[in-house]
């Protein structure tokens, strides 16, 4: 997937699962790679995982390290535990307030408790 930004603004890519076990450690992750995403901190390319309650709202936000310039694939990941109350989560692949071009590639949500 490819994100092109060319005013500083934010966008944003975005699927959300529901067949998550409640309490277990999660990974997420992919591949970012850049070209003239422009250093802003905290803001360039990253993956984010928003975690929601029944209702829609926020309990928990993850992100990925910030990555700018332009550089060929890297990996990025993160980890969250999934809390008792939690309905569903977001996985995010962002271009965050800079310009630049961003794409991403095999973007994942996967199970590390698996007791």
């Amino acid at each position: 997937m490819k994100i092109v930004n060319t005013s500083n603004q934010s966008s944003v890519w975005m699927t959300n699962r529901t067949n998550l076990q409640i309490s277990k450690e999660y990974e997420f992750g992919g591949w970012i790679k850049k070209s003239g995403v422009t250093a802003a901190s905290p803001m360039g390319a990253q993956l984010k995982v928003n975690v929601l309650d029944p209702n829609g709202a926020w309990l928990q936000t993850q992100y990925t390290p910030v990555l700018t310039g332009t550089n060929d694939w890297t990996y990025v990941s993160g980890r969250f535990t999934l809390p008792p109350t939690a309905k569903s989560v977001n996985l995010e692949a962002q271009l965050w307030g800079v310009n630049g071009t961003a794409w991403f590639d095999d973007l994942f949500i996967r199970l590390v408790d698996h007791s």
